[in-house]
């Protein structure tokens, strides 16, 4: 339920305002915040959205925080700045991971250059990332793509920003269309959760390349991770955001999409949906 424009929408926008994205990232790198490893063990770094499209909140945030064990549901704050941490030591298992949560707002370019910068502070061994679906199912990204469509962004409270928009192109060095194919093991990881997602009165799409309608910020994130976790250099915002990645970690990279509208009362759930994810194969 992404923003989209238009003929309407497009005369009553602005011009994407790439200086508000630079100065906005610049206020993330100063504040100190971000992800800490808390212990040896291996290093998860899982994120969801925040609101949009006029949702009252968007599961994959709330999954992300109900792992935080906060009662946040997803929803961010202007205080949070376009992003808010949570660094906790988790036990699935018996595994004792340390596991960087991210929630971040839905919104071009920023959202992205977080995560590729965080990658480089907190080299982890895992990045599972998620967003809303427009369907009743799960799907698990297998292609990302450098396009877009042509979307608004939102603020924090899900309304849209007018002035956050995308391009054609996610990174302007990168060919129209390229295609990059997530690293994690989709095959594995969707015999770990089926059942569980199952028992969530849900079933699993599998889309052997670009998934369906996935041309939003979701896509966005998932191909510039994979960019950073290669260390290539990234340009976003116009250029008012460049990033020298310095990954050592070789992360095994996934995008989730949760169902659309999945009941707020089954975040936890949804939230051991992702770490299962996330932990496959450790």
């Amino acid at each position: 339920v992404a923003f989209s424009a238009t003929a309407k929408e497009r005369q009553r926008a602005l011009p994407i305002d790439d200086d508000a994205i630079g100065v906005a990232f610049h206020r993330y790198e100063k504040s100190g915040k971000g992800c800490a490893p808390v212990n040896n063990g291996p290093r998860l770094m899982l994120t969801g959205f925040g609101l949009f499209g006029g949702l009252p909140y968007n599961i994959s945030g709330a999954a992300v925080d109900s792992l935080a064990g906060t009662q946040k549901n997803g929803i961010l704050t202007k205080a949070d700045e376009g992003v808010r941490f949570e660094n906790r030591e988790i036990r699935f298992r018996n595994l004792l991971a340390s596991v960087c949560l991210m929630v971040l707002d839905v919104k071009w370019d920023i959202s992205a250059a977080i995560i590729a910068n965080e990658m480089t502070k907190f080299q982890p061994d895992r990045i599972i990332m998620s967003g809303e679906f427009v369907r009743p199912t799960v799907e698990l990204e297998i292609v990302t793509k450098n396009f877009a469509s042509i979307l608004l962004g939102s603020n924090f409270d899900g309304t849209p920003d007018r002035s956050n928009w995308s391009r054609s192109k996610i990174l302007p060095g990168d060919e129209q269309g390229a295609e990059q194919r997530l690293s994690w093991n989709r095959a594995a990881i969707t015999e770990r959760i089926r059942p569980m997602v199952l028992l969530l009165n849900s079933s699993l799409t599998l889309p052997d390349g670009i998934g369906y309608f996935n041309d939003f910020i979701c896509n966005e994130v998932a191909y510039i991770a994979l960019a950073a976790a290669k260390n290539d250099r990234i340009v976003l915002a116009g250029g008012r955001i460049v990033l020298h990645p310095q990954v050592r970690s070789s992360p095994q990279i996934g995008f989730l999409h949760f169902p659309s509208r999945a009941p707020l009362e089954n975040a936890a759930a949804w939230g051991e949906v992702l770490l299962a994810a996330a932990t496959e194969g450790l």
